[in-house]
Order: structure tokens, then sequence, then C-alpha cells
């Protein structure tokens, strides 16, 4: 016999309420369980006093713990609900979304860093041209007319090099976080590949 403890829904339309059962696998979802461990309330409730919104879940954690010490399979939502109270540990399938979604903002930065780091080239190379031509025009001299204009190319050909480079050592250094989440996540993907669509169980002395 597979037993099972999985969520079975009660109450009423759009507001859904779910008995955690235990159950034998090989039996129908509609009959009646082995036994009914806790209750978990799909709808947000608002914590009295507050503004906070939290889902509310009721669970005899003994007897939790003994069915899946006797071997029974937790589904994918019990056991996330579990793992809320490690009463699973966290598997690698978790472990691959984390580091996607890590790779993901991480690929986001890098990519915003090189677009400002064109940008900032780009004004780089035009107004050091500009300065290069004001200093082609005036060999002998700077007029005292241009010398505004002077100073002030001078100063941002140095403010745009300066930012071109703190943004060259900041996609250096993304690049590198970037690949190492890289190869994080390409483990974890090939391990949660390995493991089976159950999920593992604790076993509880």
């Amino acid at each position: 016999m597979v037993v099972r403890i999985r969520l079975a829904r009660m109450g009423r339309r759009h507001e859904p309420i779910y008995n955690i059962t235990v159950a034998d696998n090989n039996r129908g979802v509609f009959r009646k369980p082995i036994e009914v461990i806790g209750t978990y309330n799909a709808t947000p409730q608002t914590i009295p006093g507050t503004s906070i919104k939290t889902k509310n879940i009721a669970l005899d954690f003994d007897r939790a713990k003994y069915w899946l010490g006797v071997g029974a399979q937790a589904s994918d939502t019990v056991a996330s609900i579990f793992r809320k109270f490690d009463l699973l540990p966290k598997n690698v399938f978790e472990l691959s979304v984390d580091a996607t979604r890590k790779l993901q903002a991480l690929e986001e930065k890098l990519r915003k860093s090189k677009n400002q780091h064109a940008q900032f080239q780009s004004n780089l190379d035009k107004s050091s041209l500009e300065l290069a031509e004001l200093n082609r025009r005036f060999q002998k001299g700077i007029p005292n007319e241009f010398r505004a204009e002077h100073e002030n190319l001078s100063k941002i050909v140095e403010r745009n090099s300066a930012k071109v480079e703190e943004l060259a050592k900041s996609i250096t250094k993304f690049e590198l976080e970037v690949q190492k989440l890289r190869d994080q996540a390409s483990y974890t993907e090939k391990a949660a590949q390995k493991v089976d669509k159950s999920f593992e169980v604790q076993k509880f002395l």
C-alpha cells in the first residue's frame, strides 16, 4: 500500500479550505482517508490588529512526523507546507529554482551595466573628439573666448572616462558572478533530473 499525504478540498466556492489527509494512493480521491492531520486555508486571512495577510495552517506535527517516518509520500503542495515547518529538507528542485532566479536578476544587472557602459563610452568618444578638434585648431594656445569650452570638455572627458572605467569593473564582476551562478544552476538542474519526481522522505526517529 502506497500512503500519500495530500490535500482534500472542502469549503465554499472561491474560499478553498483543505484537509491535510493521509490516504491510500491506490484508492479514489473521494474515498475516506486513513487520517486527517491538519487543515490548510488557501485564502489569505488578515491578522487581527494588523494589515498583514497570511494563509492559516493547522497541523498535528507528531502525526505528520509519524507518517513521514513510516514512508508516507507527501504531495508537492503538502511537501512545500512541511518545508515551512522544517518537516522536510529543501530539495534540489527548489535549489534549482532559487539559482535560476538569482541568475536572471544578475543577468539583468549585467545587461543594464553594459548598456550604461556603451552610453558613457559613446559620450566619451564624442567629447574626446570635440576636445581633440579644439586642441588641433589652437595648437599654439587656447584663446580666452574658447577656454571655458575647453575646460568644460576636459571635465566631461574626465568624468566619462572615470565612469567608463567604473562600469567596466562592475561588468567584469557581474560576469564572474553570472558564470558562477550558471554553473550552480546547471548543477542543481542536473541533480534535479536525477531525482525521482516524488519528494524525498525525511525519516524521523
